[in-house]
């Protein structure tokens, strides 16, 4: 790709030590998926919807909040299936999906692939996808982001309520600090 990619947002998957609650990261319709420490993995003729809280992208924040300009999803994966891009769109109360684009993937190793966005996505569009596997898959990351440089920096803070829990606490920062330098080696 001879753009660079500037990440938004990253699909997250569930840490199985720290979260069992796997619909709030994906969804399983058919089949099998299973999060290891690094990967998910998905077995043969499943499908995994990302319509969730981790892993859909509100497309109508980042165009009306941000200077970005084209959006695009990015997947690091390997094994075998369809990749389908949707929007998602509420009107009168229900809310309709309609296929963007579908990519076949068929790779022995992780590839990384980057299917951008159609420009004609409308405010009040939310994007999410499914991976429709016809051979065992394991999907390493996926991150929705832009080709459109920042306009400026953004930095995070976080405060961990204690109410007189200093060891708690302390095993919860560790586990953050842990997580910051998994995340940042893998950048």
């Amino acid at each position: 790709m001879s753009e660079h990619f500037y990440p938004l947002q990253s699909v997250i998957l569930p840490d199985p030590t720290l979260c069992s609650e796997t619909r709030l990261y994906y969804k399983v319709t058919n089949g099998l998926a299973v999060s290891e420490e690094t990967a998910l993995c998905v077995a043969d003729t499943s499908t995994v919807s990302f319509d969730t809280w981790f892993g859909g992208f509100s497309i109508d924040k980042w165009q009306r909040l941000s200077t970005c300009e084209s959006f695009v999803l990015k997947l690091s994966l390997e094994g075998k299936g369809l990749i389908t891009l949707y929007r998602q769109r509420r009107y009168k109360g229900q809310f309709y999906s309609q296929v963007l684009q579908e990519l076949a993937y068929d790779t022995t190793s992780a590839e990384t692939f980057f299917l951008p966005l159609p420009h004609e996505i409308k405010q009040g569009d939310r994007l999410f996808f499914v991976l429709s596997t016809e051979q065992s898959t394991r999907l390493h990351r996926a991150q929705w982001g832009t080709y459109t440089p920042p306009a400026r920096s953004v930095y995070l803070g976080l405060v961990i309520t204690t109410f007189n829990r200093q060891e708690a606490v302390a095993a919860s920062a560790q586990r953050l600090s842990q997580f910051i330098q998994q995340v940042d080696q893998s950048a």
